[in-house]
């Protein structure tokens, strides 16, 4: 049983010299019938222009099933530092070696969970050190190949690149948001409460969704 009691713990972790990382460190509870971090541990890498915040319901399973799990914000990402370099993926990687080195005791050679770009971030972590891991969980990336993808760099990086808000209009911001976000909802919704979220969407204003939830994810197909 999940508990939804368990809250992380907000630290910061120094990686380089002037660079502090943002990590959120999932801790297993002492009254789940687990022995504390009895299981492996876990650290979960976000994508391009996201946080450690992605990782919330995922890290509150693996701290209930007795596993210590730490989110990372990367640099340049959430509540970590932003210099103006150090971007490429040989940096990114040594951050994170730097980081599982002051995790602690009990974080050794984790299990490395990235998501899109963070999926790719691991993947190259897993090629340089894999002595540090003992496995690797690529979601939605990590194999992608953009040559294939896209015909030249210009059009990839124009479908790839985060979308420009600052500065966006409140009203524009809110037509993008309503065009996205009753697929994300339900994307997400047990399968059995797909149709009743329709009829809340449409009751809430956005434009008449063409979902049958017939089609709906299994549960089976279910991250969470």
């Amino acid at each position: 049983m999940v508990s939804s009691m368990i809250e992380p713990v907000d630290e910061r972790i120094r990686v380089a010299a002037g660079i502090e990382l943002r990590v959120l460190r999932w801790q297993p509870p002492l009254d789940s019938g687990t022995v504390a971090a009895s299981g492996a541990p876990f650290l979960l890498v976000h994508g391009l222009a996201s946080n450690a915040r992605l990782w919330d319901g995922v890290a509150r399973r693996l701290a209930s099933a007795g596993h210590s799990a730490v989110a990372v914000d990367l640099r340049g990402h959430g509540h970590s530092d932003k210099p103006e370099s150090g971007y490429d993926f040989a940096t990114i990687v040594e951050d994170m070696r730097a980081l599982i080195g002051a995790l602690g005791l009990g974080f050794e050679r984790p299990i490395l969970v990235g998501q899109s770009w963070g999926a790719s971030v691991v993947l190259e972590f897993a090629v340089r050190h894999a002595d540090m891991t003992r496995g690797i969980v690529l979601v939605d990336g990590g194999l992608t190949d953009l040559r294939g993808a896209f015909p030249t760099w210009e059009i990839c990086w124009q479908r790839l690149a985060p979308p420009q808000l600052v500065g966006l209009p409140a009203a524009d911001f809110s037509r993008r948001l309503a065009g996205t976000l009753p697929r994300v909802l339900l994307a997400t919704a047990p399968v059995d409460q797909v149709g009743a979220l329709v009829d809340e969407l449409e009751s809430l204003g956005f434009a008449a969704l063409a979902c049958d939830p017939a089609t709906a994810p299994s549960d089976e197909d279910r991250l969470l």
